[in-house]
C-alpha cells in the first residue's frame, strides 16, 4: 500500500513538473515575439515618392506596400493594425537633424483596411498593407508622413520599439514651365541695363548673348549662365536664339534648359526644366513659357544636351507680362 502511495505521489510530481516545464517552454517560445515593418520596395523603412505639380500632377508611384514580420513563428494568427502618425515628424527631425515638413494623414488611405495578418506558423504577413496616395501639397518641399504599427493582437506578441514605423517621404517639385509655349509673344524687354556671367570661359564671350547679333554666340561645356536684370521683372517667359557654330552648325544648341529665378541672387527658385528638338535654323527659337508669371531680378539657365557635351546659344530674351 505504501508503495502504491509512493508511486501515486511520484506520478503527481511528474505530471506537475511536466506541466510546469511546458508552461516554461511556452513562455520561452513566446519571449521576444515582436512584430516589425519591412518595405517590399526598400529594406530601409522609408519610401520616397516624387511628386511633380504642373498643369497636372505626376507621381513616380501611386501606392506603397508594406509587409509586417515577426521574430518567431506564432502559434495563432496575429492581427496587426497601422495608423498614420503625422505628429512623429517633429521627433524624427530632432533625432536625425532633418527638416521635413509634416504631411497630413488625409494624404493617404488604406484601400484594403489598415489591418493585416501574420498567420500561424508564419514569419510575415500573408498580404501586404497597401497605402494609396490621394492628396498632395501645393508647394514645393520635402514632406514626411510616418505610418506606424499601433496594435498587435496575439498571445505573447508585442510591437517592436524601434522597427514599427515606416516613413513616407514626399519630394514635391513645382513645374512652372508650360507644355505649350506657342502663345508667348515675340516682344522682348529692353536689355541695355542687364549684366551676364557664365561659370567659366568658353568659345566667344558670354556678353554676346545680350548683343542683339544672332551670328555671335557663346559655346561651352557644362554651361550655366546668370543674368542680372537690374530691376524686378514679372516674366511671362524666356526666348533663346540657337547658336550656329561656324555660322551654320546648329548641333551644339542645347536640348535641355533648366530655369532658376531669384530676387536677391542668394535664394533661388527652381522653375523646372524643358527639352527641345535640335534646331536647324535661327528661326527655330527656344521658347519657355511660365504657367504662372514669375517676379524676379535674377535669371539662371543651365543648358545641356548639345553635341559632344558643348552647348551654344546666341541670344537670351525675356517676355514680360503685358
Amino acid at each position: 500500500m505504501m508503495k502504491l502511495k509512493t508511486q501515486y505521489i511520484l506520478f503527481i510530481l511528474f505530471v506537475g513538473v511536466t506541466l510546469f516545464s511546458c508552461e516554461q517552454n511556452e513562455e520561452v517560445l513566446n519571449t521576444n515575439m515582436k512584430v516589425f515593418i519591412n518595405s517590399q520596395i526598400d529594406p530601409i523603412n522609408e519610401s520616397i515618392i516624387e511628386v511633380i505639380i504642373s498643369e497636372d500632377i505626376t507621381v513616380d508611384k501611386e501606392q506603397v506596400e508594406i509587409v509586417a514580420r515577426i521574430t518567431k513563428e506564432p502559434y495563432e494568427n496575429v492581427s496587426i493594425q497601422f495608423e498614420a502618425q503625422p505628429d512623429l515628424v517633429e521627433e524624427y527631425n530632432l533625432e536625425h537633424e532633418t527638416s521635413y515638413l509634416q504631411m497630413e494623414a488625409s494624404a493617404i488611405e488604406f484601400p484594403n483596411d489598415n489591418k493585416i495578418t501574420i498567420k500561424s506558423q508564419s514569419l510575415s504577413s500573408s498580404e501586404p498593407l497597401v497605402i494609396k496616395f490621394k492628396n498632395y501639397p501645393k508647394e514645393a518641399g520635402e514632406y514626411m508622413l510616418p505610418i506606424q504599427i499601433v496594435k498587435a493582437n496575439g498571445a505573447g506578441v508585442s510591437v517592436s520599439s524601434n522597427l514599427a514605423t515606416h516613413y513616407l517621404i514626399f519630394k514635391v517639385v513645382i513645374n512652372n514651365i508650360a507644355k505649350d509655349a506657342s502663345s508667348l509673344l515675340d516682344e522682348y524687354v529692353d536689355r541695355s541695363s542687364w549684366s551676364i556671367k557664365a561659370n567659366g570661359g568658353g568659345y566667344g564671350n558670354v556678353t554676346n548673348l545680350l548683343d542683339g547679333n544672332k551670328l555671335s554666340y557663346f559655346l561651352k561645356q557644362n554651361f550655366i549662365t546668370t543674368i542680372n536684370m537690374n530691376t524686378n521683372m514679372i516674366m511671362d517667359g524666356i526666348v533663346l536664339t540657337p547658336g550656329a557654330y561656324g555660322g551654320k552648325n546648329f548641333s551644339y544648341t542645347p536640348s535641355y534648359v533648366a530655369v532658376y529665378t531669384s530676387m536677391d541672387n542668394v535664394t533661388w527658385t527652381y522653375q523646372y526644366y524643358t527639352t527641345f528638338n535640335n534646331p536647324t535654323s535661327f528661326a527655330e527659337l527656344i521658347k519657355i513659357k511660365f504657367i504662372n508669371p514669375v517676379n524676379a531680378r535674377y535669371l539662371r539657365l543651365e543648358l545641356k544636351g548639345g553635341s559632344s557635351g558643348y552647348n551654344c546659344i546666341s541670344e537670351v530674351n525675356i517676355v514680360d507680362m503685358k
